[in-house]
């Protein structure tokens, strides 16, 4: 990939201003050994201190429970590479997948959280990755949902006649249980959605209140506060 030249002037003055390499890495998205070899073409001084023996046991200890250098590089801002080569230096074959011991303490904490985002932030894995590992161990995980996690959804409403509460417990938001309900013609706390109800939600709405804040407080779907805000917007 070539970089655009302002980007890369960019990148370099970030570094001449004192940023710290790992911030550089993760803010511009690029890899270490790009950065220093633009660094030497500009003819910058390399303020790098060389990482400790202690550094490299770490991420070596690591990778024999990870087994990717990519997840590594991605949570240390290493190049893969140098991974590599500290992996070679101390003996440790390499693999180009993950342990099995790495993913099943994966699936555990998605299990324990419900939160896909929160696990693949984390242990730095893609979402495709994490959705495969759950496929492949027969867990459900929010994409293409399922009839069984729907129909406990409602059945979760009628028992709580909380939609929050609801979705929590079937770990989707409360904003997709209330589409599943209007789905199936299920009444929720506002049945009918009086005028003047549908109104102060667009009023709320146009104060500033926030979106995710405003499902929450009133027990809305996505479809119904926009096509309300379409209709009354104007009022």
């Amino acid at each position: 990939m070539k970089y655009p030249e302002e980007f890369r002037e960019k990148v370099v003055r970030e570094y001449e201003d004192g940023t710290k390499v790992y911030t550089i890495l993760k803010e511009f998205g690029i890899c270490e050994d790009t950065l220093y070899r633009w660094l030497d073409e500009n003819d910058i001084p390399i303020r790098r201190k060389p990482h400790s023996e202690d550094f490299k046991k770490k991420v070596i200890e690591e990778y024999k429970e990870v087994g990717n250098t990519v997840t590594l590089s991605k949570k240390y801002g290493v190049s893969s590479p140098a991974i590599c080569n500290w992996l070679k230096e101390a003996g440790v074959p390499l693999s180009n997948s993950h342990s099995d011991e790495f993913k099943e303490k994966v699936v555990e904490r998605y299990k324990e959280v419900k939160s896909m985002k929160k696990v693949t932030r984390e242990f730095h894995i893609g979402k495709s990755r994490l959705s495969r590992w759950l496929d492949e161990r027969d867990i459900w995980h929010g994409r293409g949902y399922s009839e069984e996690i729907k129909n406990k959804a409602v059945e979760e409403y009628k028992r709580t006649k909380s939609s929050k509460e609801a979705a929590k417990k079937v770990g989707v938001s409360p904003d997709v249980l209330l589409n599943w309900l209007h789905e199936r013609d299920i009444s929720t706390q506002h049945n009918g959605y009086p005028e003047e109800f549908r109104k102060e939600v667009v009023r709320a709405y146009n104060d500033g209140m926030g979106r995710k804040q405003i499902l929450e407080k009133y027990e809305i779907s996505d479809n119904s506060l926009y096509s309300w805000l379409k209709k009354y917007d104007d009022d």
